[in-house]
């Protein structure tokens, strides 16, 4: 599923026998609405996904669009001559009444390859799940569409995968391959795969392979903390340095965004190097890149992707073999990170007994009311509680205490806000200080104490101090230079008002974290 709201393109058009339609405006195709004004202004097409042919020959553009007509998935051309203004052309596919691909019809994408065109398009079908399959035209973008693959057979890619926006890639020898994505709803981490097809594009002709995951890229976040949207994989070969471009979409700071990952060997097994920073970010993308009739290099996307999308074209440039960023907005990377699955690796805060099982996890749970705590200690015999007077066990406890959170991938740490509550109750949590360190070394297996009281590999990069009578967010902002994976939280000193028979009165208490709350952003 992509970062959309599912929608539905509706259809007001009747459905007429297929005609194969071709350049000329004299030339009938069925339900033409206009076949002498270009009256529809790009800025007014509401498609998704859009995909821009260059016709030279002609001098003008197309763009097919998906749709649906008699509950059946078809294809809808218009053309335009500058870009700015189109017109209607008709229908170039509709499929059979007993075509298998009843569902999804998403995100077309078109070829020239071998003399004639293609339809890379998304689809899916009772009991098959989503994927892409492949329809062939003819010598004219405009010319008619038919499967690929037999009837029996729907989707090039896995029938076990789910796939979305395949598209083409031709390597240097000629050798066809698909991109597509798989989908977050099978693997949360969305991925990028690439699978070499047969010289005639009929099917595969190797396994596929894994090139990269969504959260890879420092610049993609997570909508809900645990899911990653891999969208429209597209690579443009930079011909200056050589490099291999692959623009993408997924989350980011700024909603819907267009990312790049670059092979600076410009082989499709990469190794693939991500642009921290995305080419758009203001919630538009699923990307194509093509050349204008007057050479201008020009990138096609839909936005806004939340609300009632547009097509848009803009300007791009390359520079040092990747694209720049064309937004107007300036992109702040920075984000709550403790919104993703954080987990603590180890902590060494006692339990109030043995039984105590309340997860640490609850840290990051948004809810400032279902902290974590933990009470270590009780008066022992002899406590005077009207005089304030207490006897503790001589076994308790004493910080320093240590919780070691695994952030899943490395950050730099911008700020972190922990809410604690302390006052003269005997039940409100007594931290009094706090220091954070991050780390990127890799830790053991099994990790034990030892591997988290050695500063070696742990730099300190800030401290909190919560006074007595408190409640609330203590807010540390970092400015050490910094990045890592892990995050270590050390409880220093706790807060214990009245006496306790000669032991220092600030050692003992109730641990507790209410909200812990971390913003920075990915790094490479």
């Amino acid at each position: 599923m992509k970062i959309r709201l599912f929608y539905i393109i509706l259809s007001a058009f009747l459905s007429l026998p297929l005609v194969a339609c071709s350049d000329s405006d004299s030339d009938k195709t069925y339900q033409m609405h206009d076949i002498t004004e270009y009256n529809i202004n790009t800025s007014d097409m509401g498609v998704r996904d859009p995909f821009i042919i260059v016709d030279r020959e002609n001098e003008c553009y197309y763009l097919i669009r998906s749709a649906w007509t008699d509950g059946r998935g078809a294809l809808y051309a218009y053309k335009s001559l500058n870009l700015k203004k189109w017109k209607d052309v008709g229908y170039v596919f509709q499929a059979e009444p007993d075509y298998l691909g009843t569902k999804d019809y998403w995100a077309p994408d078109y070829y020239e390859y071998k003399g004639n065109w293609y339809c890379f398009i998304t689809v899916g079908g009772e009991d098959i799940i989503r994927g892409t399959t492949i329809l062939k035209g003819g010598s004219h973008p405009l010319d008619t569409y038919k499967p690929i693959l037999p009837n029996d057979q729907l989707n090039i890619t896995p029938i076990e995968m789910m796939s979305l926006d395949g598209s083409l890639y031709v390597d240097e020898q000629g050798v066809p391959y698909m991109l597509f994505c798989r989908e977050w709803l099978q693997v949360q981490d969305g991925e990028m795969w690439a699978m070499r097809l047969k010289d005639d594009l009929s099917g595969a002709a190797d396994e596929p392979f894994l090139l990269f995951s969504a959260s890879q890229a420092p610049w993609t976040i997570s909508g809900d903390g645990f899911n990653y949207v891999t969208d429209a994989p597209f690579i443009w070969k930079d011909e200056e340095s050589g490099n291999l471009i692959m623009i993408w979409s997924s989350g980011s700071t700024g909603g819907y965004a267009i990312g790049q990952s670059i092979s600076k060997n410009g082989k499709l097994e990469g190794p693939w190097e991500h642009d921290p920073l995305p080419i758009f970010s203001s919630d538009g993308g699923h990307a194509m890149i093509f050349y204008d009739l007057e050479d201008n290099l020009k990138m096609a996307y839909h936005a806004p992707n939340s609300g009632a999308e547009r097509v848009q074209i803009s300007d791009v440039s390359i520079k040092n073999g990747k694209f720049e960023r064309f937004d107007p907005f300036e992109y702040n990377p920075v984000f709550n990170i403790s919104s993703k699955p954080f987990e603590v690796v180890y902590q060494n805060i006692p339990a109030v007994d043995a039984d105590w099982t309340q997860p640490v996890s609850s840290m990051f749970d948004g809810d400032v009311n279902t902290g974590w705590t933990s009470l270590f200690w009780e008066p022992t015999e002899g406590t005077d509680w009207s005089n304030n007077t207490y006897v503790y066990p001589a076994d308790a406890i004493y910080p320093p205490y240590v919780i070691v959170i695994d952030m899943k991938r490395k950050y730099a740490i911008e700020q972190v806000n922990t809410m604690v509550r302390t006052s003269n109750d005997l039940w409100d949590d007594k931290i009094r200080d706090l220091e954070y360190w991050v780390s990127n070394s890799d830790l053991p297996e099994n990790p034990e104490e030892s591997d988290f009281n050695d500063t070696a590999g742990w730099v300190k990069i800030g401290t909190a101090n919560f006074p007595v009578s408190y409640r609330g967010y203590r807010t540390t902002d970092i400015t050490e230079e910094n990045g890592g994976r892990y995050l270590k939280i050390v409880v220093t000193d706790l807060h214990f008002p009245g006496n306790n028979e000669g032991a220092p009165n600030h050692l003992m208490g109730l641990v507790g974290f209410k909200e812990l709350n971390v913003r920075g952003h990915a790094v490479n």
